[in-house]
């Protein structure tokens, strides 16, 4: 059952909400994705190839560089923050900037990392591991 608690919206199972907060990212970024575009539009001109190629281009930096840095400001996403999840290192202490972005340059491969992240006991995905992190409740250490 999932109630609303300290950290927020919160189910009982850590992946449930692992896979929640990874939803609420993805739509936040695809939001920023549209609000830039429309942004954009007025700048570019009216030939239709440019217009296209220039959409492309800043649609492209959101996909790509979003998910990567998602978890820099604030050592958490929106979406982790909402459901009171929190990264730390192996050591149970907060991450730097670099473990951050060595965790999330994998998402892109996105397969992988669901099938590593389910086949393991731990349940942690390929970036997890190359960054030497794990997800847990926020003041919960493992």
């Amino acid at each position: 059952m999932a109630s609303l608690g300290k950290g927020g919206f919160m189910s009982k199972n850590i992946e449930t909400n692992r896979m929640l907060a990874f939803i609420v990212d993805y739509f936040l970024m695809t939001l920023l994705g549209i609000i830039l575009v429309l942004l954009i539009l007025p700048f570019v001109s009216n030939d239709q190839f440019q217009v296209t190629s220039k959409v492309n281009t800043y649609l492209n930096l959101v996909v790509y560089l979003t998910p990567i840095f998602k978890d820099s400001f604030f050592k958490r996403s929106i979406g982790k923050r909402i459901f009171g999840l929190e990264i730390y290192d192996v050591q149970g202490n907060p991450l730097n900037y670099w473990q951050v972005l060595i965790r999330n340059v994998t998402l892109p491969i996105l397969i992988v990392e669901v099938i590593i992240l389910l086949s393991r006991s731990d349940r942690r995905r390929l970036g997890d591991l190359l960054g030497g992190t794990y997800v847990s409740y926020r003041g919960v250490h493992n």
